[in-house]
């Protein structure tokens, strides 16, 4: 994310011009209200929250799938392995991606064909 702002955008495209876009990173897991707008900025609609969320990290518990919002967050905060990562989040179009990294790059294959 942070080298397309900076270098050619797509990488190693001698025509390629930085993205311009605001870039905030965040180490904080997201709150219940940020994980509802994520969620539903994802492609494809969660039928589980949970699914779409959590890691099978083994540092994770076994838990209930079909826990809150609130209860994901507060696990976030005890064990940042518990979530998915990276969560980008592209609020201004409305686009978000957990734990993919080609999200990531439609996201900003969709900034640079805006720009």
């Amino acid at each position: 994310m942070r080298s397309a702002i900076s270098g050619p955008y797509p990488p190693g495209d001698p025509n390629g011009q930085p993205l311009q876009y605001n870039l905030s990173v965040v180490d904080a897991p997201p709150n219940p209200d940020q994980l509802k707008t994520i969620l539903s900025y994802l492609p494809s609609p969660a039928t589980n929250p949970s699914m779409a969320l959590l890691s099978v990290h083994p540092s994770v518990p076994a838990f209930d799938r079909n826990i809150t919002l609130k209860e994901i967050t507060a696990l976030a905060e005890k064990n940042s392995k518990a979530l998915k990562w990276p969560i980008v989040v592209n609020w201004d179009d409305g686009k978000a991606s957990i734990g993919s990294v080609e999200g990531v790059k439609d996201i900003l294959e969709t900034l640079r064909k805006k720009n």
